[in-house]
């Protein structure tokens, strides 16, 4: 056996040990990969089942959100745990913000919800959107439609909330004209009491 061919015979052996080496570490990511997605799964469901914070966010997805989010949702938690947490932590604000407004502005608290729903599905919707898919026109849009919905109700609040002001114009503008036509009133009574004119008068 010649020297050529010990150093081919040694650069296939260390090769192999590489590539071997190299399949143990993928195989031993792969595997921690594995078991993280495991225990945040284990984690987000422990926590939606048995914590009362997790327990009011589900009711609120249960009952606020509409069905397709509930079923992208469950979906999402056994195929990606770490994207089912984030989704978690917004829809906890989007649940924070709710009760927020039913208490402090309940009618702009149904419109909150409403568009919410949809902006939401938006988005689930788009986390498996693969344009190379067959269905990848399907889903787009589905997508558009939520985004079209979503912003028509928003005009809809804004509209609302303009007629509000526009209204509260008016009110101030008729308090206004009332004012100046008894300017001469309201002078000659701010007089008398900083004088004490007529104080004599009163009851």
């Amino acid at each position: 056996m010649n020297h050529t061919h010990h150093q081919r015979l040694a650069y296939q052996i260390t090769l192999a040990l590489l590539l071997f080496c190299s399949s143990l570490l993928h195989a031993d990511d792969h595997q921690a990969e594995a078991l993280e997605a495991e225990a945040s799964r284990t984690a987000l469901k422990k926590y939606l089942s048995e914590d009362d914070e997790g327990r009011a966010l589900t009711q609120f997805i249960q009952k606020e959100m509409s069905a397709e989010i509930q079923i992208f949702f469950d979906g999402m938690l056994e195929r990606d745990p770490l994207l089912a947490e984030q989704m978690v932590d917004h829809l906890s604000e989007v649940c924070e913000e709710y009760k927020m407004l039913q208490q402090e502005a309940p009618e702009e608290a149904v419109f909150f919800v409403k568009i919410q729903r949809y902006e939401v599905l938006s988005h689930v919707l788009s986390e498996s959107f693969d344009p190379e898919s067959p269905h990848a026109k399907a889903i787009s849009t589905k997508i558009r439609e939520q985004l079209e919905a979503a912003f028509d109700l928003k005009l809809q609040w804004q509209a609302r909330e303009l007629k509000e002001l526009q209204n509260e114009v008016q009110e101030l503008s008729a308090l206004l004209e009332q004012r100046k036509q008894a300017r001469a009133t309201i002078i000659k009574r701010r007089l008398n009491e900083l004088t004490g004119i007529n104080s004599h008068l009163e009851w």
